[in-house]
């Protein structure tokens, strides 16, 4: 048994069947995401790359949470985060930028430091939707 399957026991199970959008430009991580999400039962959106498709996504596709990668090719996510907040979707930043570097309005927008894993991603998004 892997992590994520180890962590499914112990409450990742909450998110089964949720939809997850994942916004982040670095492939090798999406792809990491992905299959964590997948071994889990997470639906995800993505992963996407840019602002202009993540965008696209979250006017068009209902989603429940959502991973984003602060910086994207040059780009803040910003607007994104916006954008799902406003529509009440909790929202998790994934980044190398540390706490004070990311705007107040997020200060209770979880984040998870770069480099990091599917494991560790999953375990906050349980953690958010209370598991």
């Amino acid at each position: 048994m892997n992590d994520s399957e180890a962590g499914a026991g112990g409450g990742a199970q909450r998110l089964n069947g949720r939809c997850v959008l994942i916004v982040e430009d670095e492939y090798l991580l999406a792809n990491d995401l992905e299959r964590g999400f997948q071994q889990i039962g997470i639906t995800i959106v993505g992963p996407v790359p840019s602002l202009d498709r993540a965008m696209a996504l979250v006017a068009d596709k209902a989603i429940d949470l959502a991973v984003l990668d602060i910086q994207l090719d040059g780009d803040k996510v910003y607007d994104v985060a916006d954008a799902l907040v406003a529509r009440d979707v909790p929202v998790l930043f994934v980044s190398g930028y540390d706490r004070s570097d990311i705007p107040r309005r997020y200060a209770d927008v979880p984040l998870c430091q770069k480099p990091l894993g599917a494991d560790e991603v999953i375990a906050a998004l349980t953690r958010i939707v209370g598991g």
